[in-house]
């Protein structure tokens, strides 16, 4: 029963997986800005392309973060707790990136199980985990920013509805602010046939410019409020039912 306030809250962030799916192809220079991109998907069911993968890891992801993550609290500032549930997240976190973010710029591929048999087939283990070393990095500190922030003032303002909505907000903006670079940096690891971390990174700001790794961060930031609130209310709403 421990584990269901994370589903619950996987399982809300999914409806507003339209937005990863644009800033995968923002961040690998699709489109130009965010505009040309939502002009060029109008049709909004495809923009869930790919949905089901993220949604299978996430649950379980979610589910083992919080539920390690409350536990922790009673030990430890929430600042340590979600830097350690970042740490735990590295050994399933990244394949299931790998996956996901492949098959959103594969427009060849249509159907999710053969792309996956396709992708198991032909890529070893370790490729799965390209940008391993720049998440031990991005994950930790990603944890320790959001459920840190969110944790501390979630005990300041105290159990409310608004409590949760300002501190999920909060907490959202400065993660994304924080970090958008580094995410950006995962993607073209484990999209780039180029070997070597800073070689990618080197040739990618050499073609697109430095600013480019903040490039798809204004539709982050634009998702923040709606969906950290309805996931964070969500997930504290499960987890009362059960504490009760």
């Amino acid at each position: 029963m421990d584990f269901i306030p994370g589903l619950v809250q996987a399982s809300v962030r999914m409806l507003f997986y339209p937005f990863d799916y644009a800033k995968i192809h923002l961040q690998k220079n699709r489109f130009p800005n965010t505009w040309a991109f939502m002009r060029a998907h109008q049709n909004p069911i495809h923009l869930y392309r790919g949905v089901g993968i993220p949604w299978f890891f996430t649950s379980i992801d979610r589910a083992l973060q919080f539920y390690c993550y409350e536990r922790l609290n009673i030990f430890m500032n929430p600042f340590f707790s979600g830097a350690l549930c970042g740490l735990l997240q590295n050994a399933y976190y990244l394949p299931m990136n790998f996956l996901m973010t492949n098959y959103i710029l594969d427009s060849s591929q249509h159907r999710v199980f053969p792309f996956l048999r396709t992708m198991f087939q032909k890529h070893s283990l370790q490729t799965f985990y390209r940008g391993f070393k720049t998440e031990c990095i991005r994950l930790p500190l990603c944890t320790c920013i959001f459920l840190g922030v969110y944790g501390n003032l979630r005990s300041h303002w105290g159990s409310s509805q608004s409590s949760y909505v300002a501190s999920a907000t909060i907490a959202g903006m400065t993660l994304w602010g924080t970090t958008y670079p580094l995410d950006c940096w995962r993607t073209l690891m484990q999209t780039s046939k180029t070997k070597g971390y800073f070689r990618v990174l080197q040739n990618h700001v050499k073609k697109h410019g430095i600013f480019s790794l903040w490039r798809g961060l204004p539709i982050i930031l634009l998702r923040v409020l709606p969906c950290y609130t309805m996931t964070m209310l969500a997930y504290e709403a499960a987890r009362k039912c059960i504490t009760q």
